[in-house]
């Protein structure tokens, strides 16, 4: 039998979300439980992630 998920959220998941109310600790738990599909989306945040050097694209693509 095919499981099909019924409801899906776009959120917000990037490397600085532990530094801000965090959709990875409060939300993301919760649509896991549910059954309820996540699609990561702004993995790259702002410019200012990428031009801090501390990660690279690829990773913050691999975060999300």
């Amino acid at each position: 039998m095919i499981n099909f998920l019924d409801e899906a959220v776009q959120m917000a998941l990037n490397e600085m979300d532990a530094y801000c109310r965090s959709f990875e600790r409060q939300v993301l738990p919760r649509l896991v439980q549910d059954g309820i599909a996540v699609l990561g989306m702004k993995s790259m945040g702002n410019q200012k992630i990428l031009n801090s050097n501390v990660v690279k694209p690829i990773e913050c693509l691999h975060y999300a």
